[in-house]
C-alpha cells in the first residue's frame, strides 16, 4: 500500500512540475503582447503565456497598435513565427539568429526588418511565405526526409546556406544577392534559387531549379550541377573558372536568355534523357557534350570557345543546333547531328569528326584544320563556308548527301559509302584530291550534284575504277593550274571549264566538253564524243602523244600539235571528226632544207568536215607553200632556199667579189 502511495505521489509531483511556467507537453502557441510595454523579446511580461516562448512554441504577432514592435535582443529557437495581416508592428531580428522548426510566415515587408549579421534557419518540415527581406537564411532540418515549401518570394540580402533537406517544394524563389551555399547531396524538389546580385556566387553540391535574374552576375566557386528534371532560366550572367554541368537522370530545360562565361558540361547519368531547350542558349567559354540522348528545341547552343563531344549518338528530335560563335575548336570521340558555324567564326577540328543521325550542316564560317570532318549517315549541307577535309561514309548504302548550295572544299574529299550526292545544279568544289573507293554511287539521279576539281594546286580524280558518276568538272583557279585522273571510270558527262585536264593514261566513259579557258592534255582515252569550244585547248600527250576518241569529235578552238622529224601528236577519232577552229603547230625539232614533212594529226575517223587555220609556233616561212590540211593530214614542203631566184652574177671588183641577184618577187 505505502509502494502504491510513493508512485501515485512521484507522477502527481511530475504533471505538477511540467505544468509549471516555461515548461510544455506540446507545442503552444505564445502571443506577443508588449503587455510589459518595453517591446522586447526577451521579457516574460511581452507575453500572453507569462513566459519567453520555448523552442516548442508556436509564435504569434496580431497586435493592432503601431506602439506593439518587437525588438529581438537574444538568438530564438521557437517552433514557428506567424506574423498575421493585422500586426501593425514591426519585429527587428537586429543582428541575432533566428531559429524555427516550423513556418516562417510574414505578410507585409513593413513587418519584419533583418540586421547585418543576423540569420534565419529553419530546422524542421516548414512553410516559409515572408514577404520581408531576411539577411542570411540557412535550411537544415533535422530529418533527411524533411520538406520545406517556399509559398513566396523570399528576398535574401546576404547569403542562402541549404545544408540538409529532402525537398524545397512551392513554385516560388529564394532571391540571393550574395552567396549560395549547398551542401545537401541530393537538393530536390520545385522552388528556385535565384541570384540576384551583382557579385552573387555559387558553391556546394547539385541543385534542381536555378535562376540568374536580369542584371545579375553569378560566379561558380566550383563546378555546379544541375540535376533532377533541371530548370535554367534568368537573363544574368554566370561566370567564373569551374563547370555547370547539365545532367542527372531526368530530362531537363534551358531558358536562359544571359551568358554563360564558364565552361558547361552536358553530362546526363542516363543516356535516354534528353535537354530541352526553349531559346538561344549563350556560352562564352567551353562546351563538352559527354552523354544525352536528345538535344531538342528549335534554338540554338551558341559556344564561342571548344567543342568536345564524346557522345557518339547525339540526336535532336526538334532543330537545336550546335552554334560555332568564336575561333575555338571542335573535337571529340563523338558525333553531332546539327552543327552550325555562324558567319564571322572559324572552328577548328583538331580530331576527325562525324556529324550523323540525318545531321544538318549550316552557316558562313570557316572549319579549319588537317583533320576531316565525317558525314556519318544521310543528311543536308547548307554551308557556304570552307571545310578542309571530308570523308563521307555512311552507315548503311543508299543514304543520300542532300547539298542546298555549292560545297567547298579546301583540300581532300573522301567517298568511302553513299547512296547519292543530291543538288540540282549545285557543285561540290574540291581544291585537293577526290577519292572515291565506293564503285556504287548511284549516277543516273537525274538532280545530282557536280563534282568540281578546283584551287590552284595540282589535284587528282581517284575512283573505284569502275564507278558511275554523274558530273565531273575541272574549274581551277588559272588556265594554267592542273588536274588529272587516276582511274577510269563512268559519268554522265566531264566539262573542262578553266585549267588544264590531262588522261594520265587513263579511259574515262563520258562525253567530255572543253570550254574556253580550258586545255586537255596527256595520253588517254575519251571513251565518247569530244568536243573543244571556241578558246579551249586540245593538246594530246605529255610531249608527242595520242588522245583516243570512240565517239564523234568536234573543234572549234585550239589544236596544239608538237611534231618533230619523224612523228606528231594525233587524235584517233572513231566517230566523226569536226575540224574547225585552229590547229597549231608546235615544232619540238629544227626543219631540214628541201625536205617533205606529212603527218597524220586526226585518223580514223569516218568522215570530216574541214576548214580549220593553221598557226605555227615558233613562226617559219616555207618556200614552196603554207603548211596544208586535208582529212586530218598535214603535208609540209621546205626548199632549198627560202626564196626563188630568176638571177645571179658575181664580178670581181678590188680584192671583193660584186655579187648580184633577182627573185621571183622582184619581176
Amino acid at each position: 500500500m505505502k509502494n502504491s502511495f510513493n508512485a501515485l505521489l512521484m507522477i502527481s509531483s511530475l504533471i505538477l512540475t511540467l505544468s509549471l511556467p516555461g515548461r510544455a507537453l506540446y507545442s503552444q502557441t505564445n502571443t506577443w503582447t508588449n503587455g510589459n510595454n518595453t517591446g522586447i523579446w526577451n521579457d516574460a511580461g511581452n507575453w500572453d503565456k507569462g513566459r519567453v516562448p520555448l523552442s516548442t512554441d508556436n509564435v504569434v504577432f496580431n497586435n493592432n497598435s503601431s506602439s506593439d514592435d518587437c525588438t529581438i535582443d537574444i538568438s530564438p529557437s521557437v517552433k514557428s513565427l506567424t506574423i498575421n495581416g493585422n500586426y501593425i508592428g514591426n519585429v527587428s531580428l537586429g543582428s541575432n539568429t533566428l531559429t524555427l522548426a516550423g513556418n516562417f510566415e510574414v505578410p507585409d515587408a513593413s513587418q519584419f526588418t533583418s540586421g547585418m549579421g543576423s540569420k534565419v534557419i529553419i530546422t524542421e518540415a516548414a512553410t516559409v511565405k515572408a514577404a520581408a527581406t531576411v539577411y542570411d537564411f540557412e535550411i537544415n532540418t533535422a530529418q533527411t526526409n524533411d520538406n520545406v515549401s517556399i509559398n513566396q518570394d523570399l528576398i535574401i540580402s546576404n547569403d542562402l546556406t541549404i545544408t540538409q533537406i529532402q525537398n524545397l517544394n512551392g513554385n516560388s524563389y529564394l532571391r540571393v544577392s550574395h552567396d549560395i551555399v549547398i551542401t545537401d547531396p541530393d537538393l530536390d524538389g520545385n522552388s528556385y534559387i535565384s541570384a540576384a546580385g551583382a557579385s552573387s556566387t555559387i558553391t556546394g553540391n547539385p541543385l534542381r531549379r536555378l535562376n540568374v535574374e536580369a542584371g545579375a552576375s553569378l560566379e561558380l566557386l566550383s563546378n555546379i550541377t544541375l540535376n533532377k528534371n533541371f530548370s535554367l532560366t534568368g537573363s544574368g550572367m554566370i561566370t567564373g573558372g569551374f563547370t555547370l554541368i547539365l545532367g542527372g537522370d531526368a530530362d531537363g530545360t534551358v531558358d536562359f536568355s544571359g551568358t554563360v562565361s564558364s565552361d558547361v558540361e552536358i553530362n546526363f547519368s542516363n543516356p535516354n534523357k534528353d535537354l530541352a531547350l526553349s531559346q538561344a542558349f549563350n556560352i562564352s567559354g567551353d562546351l563538352t557534350i559527354t552523354q544525352v540522348n536528345n538535344i531538342s528545341g528549335s534554338s540554338e547552343v551558341r559556344v564561342n570557345g571548344n567543342i568536345t563531344v564524346n557522345d557518339t549518338n547525339v540526336d535532336g528530335s526538334g532543330t537545336s543546333f550546335i552554334v560555332a560563335t568564336g575561333n575555338g575548336n571542335l573535337s571529340g570521340t563523338g558525333a553531332l547531328r546539327r552543327l552550325k558555324v555562324e558567319a564571322g567564326a572559324s572552328l577548328q577540328l583538331t580530331t576527325d569528326f562525324t556529324l550523323n543521325n540525318n545531321f544538318s550542316l549550316t552557316g558562313d564560317g570557316d572549319i579549319t584544320g588537317a583533320n576531316k570532318l565525317i558525314f556519318g549517315t544521310n543528311g543536308t549541307v547548307d554551308f557556304s563556308g570552307t571545310v578542309p577535309n571530308v570523308e563521307i561514309n555512311t552507315a548503311t548504302t543508299g543514304q543520300a548527301i542532300t547539298f542546298s548550295q555549292s560545297f567547298n572544299i579546301s583540300n581532300a574529299l573522301d567517298i568511302t559509302q553513299v547512296g547519292n550526292l543530291i543538288g540540282s545544279g549545285l557543285e561540290v568544289r574540291v581544291s585537293g584530291d577526290i577519292t572515291v573507293t565506293d564503285a556504287d554511287i548511284d549516277g543516273s539521279i537525274v538532280n545530282s550534284a557536280r563534282l568540281v576539281l578546283a584551287g590552284s594546286a595540282t589535284n587528282s580524280f581517284q575512283g573505284a575504277g569502275n564507278g558511275s558518276y554523274r558530273y565531273l568538272i575541272i574549274d581551277k583557279d588559272h588556265t594554267t593550274d592542273v588536274a588529272q585522273l587516276n582511274s577510269s571510270d563512268d559519268f554522265l558527262s566531264i566539262t573542262v571549264k578553266k585549267g588544264v585536264l590531262n588522261l594520265n593514261g587513263q579511259s574515262p566513259v563520258a562525253p567530255l566538253t572543253v570550254n574556253s579557258g580550258g586545255t586537255l592534255s596527256g595520253n588517254g582515252t575519251v571513251d565518247g564524243d569530244l568536243t573543244c569550244d571556241a578558246g579551249g585547248v586540245l593538246s594530246p600527250g605529255n610531249s608527242i602523244g595520242a588522245i583516243t576518241v570512240t565517239g564523234d569529235f568536234v573543234n572549234n578552238g585550239v589544236l596544239a600539235i608538237e611534231i618533230s622529224a619523224i612523228a606528231s601528236d594525233v587524235i584517233n577519232v572513231s566517230g566523226s571528226a569536226t575540224v574547225n577552229g585552229t590547229i597549231n603547230l608546235l615544232f619540238i625539232f629544227i626543219p631540214v632544207l628541201n625536205t617533205n614533212y606529212s603527218y597524220s594529226v586526226i585518223v580514223g575517223a569516218s568522215s570530216y568536215i574541214n576548214s580549220p587555220t593553221i598557226t605555227l609556233t615558233p613562226a617559219h616561212s616555207f618556200n614552196g607553200g603554207f603548211p596544208i590540211y586535208s582529212n586530218g593530214l598535214i603535208s609540209i614542203s621546205i626548199s632549198v632556199l627560202p626564196i626563188q631566184l630568176t638571177s645571179f652574177t658575181g664580178k670581181p671588183e678590188s680584192n671583193n667579189i660584186h655579187l648580184t641577184w633577182s627573185t621571183a618577187t622582184e619581176q
